[in-house]
């Protein structure tokens, strides 16, 4: 979703699933630290029917790391599964990657001032990434 910072991802959460879950059905979503609420997680398991892996350390950290469980179902329930669920959560490194890389090969930031020329400029920069690595042997 192409949106205007500074501002928590996390607003647009709900609306970005959908629209993502009405092109594609997914059944596990990776997400970061950010997005760990169990408003979010609810949503994902009781509205999508969608297992939600995002690591259950949003917030101060504990005084007592080895005695403290997050609150809510499923935050807690992550947290007490989270060495078999880690593996899974490392497949994030592939977009964290292809941020990376148009960040470093295609500039981090935006020439264009209008809005509507900010959008086009991201969305024909994901495509030409898109095309180098189709292109790269």
């Amino acid at each position: 979703m192409v949106d205007r910072g500074p501002k928590p991802d996390d607003i647009e959460f709900k609306p970005l699933l959908r629209a993502a879950r009405k092109r594609q059905r997914f059944r596990t979503l990776l997400a970061d630290c950010g997005y760990d609420a169990e408003h979010h997680h609810r949503f994902l398991n009781e509205k999508l029917g969608v297992i939600g892996v995002i690591p259950p350390t949003r917030g101060r950290p504990p005084k007592n790391p080895d005695t403290h469980k997050p609150s809510g179902f499923y935050r807690r329930f992550l947290h007490e599964h989270w060495p078999g669920i880690k593996p899974i959560y490392g497949q994030r490194w592939q977009s964290e990657s292809y941020f990376s890389m148009s960040k470093r090969l295609l500039d981090s930031f935006l020439r264009s001032r209008k809005r509507a020329n900010q959008d086009r400029e991201l969305h024909l920069r994901n495509i030409t990434l898109n095309l180098m690595l189709a292109a790269d042997p």
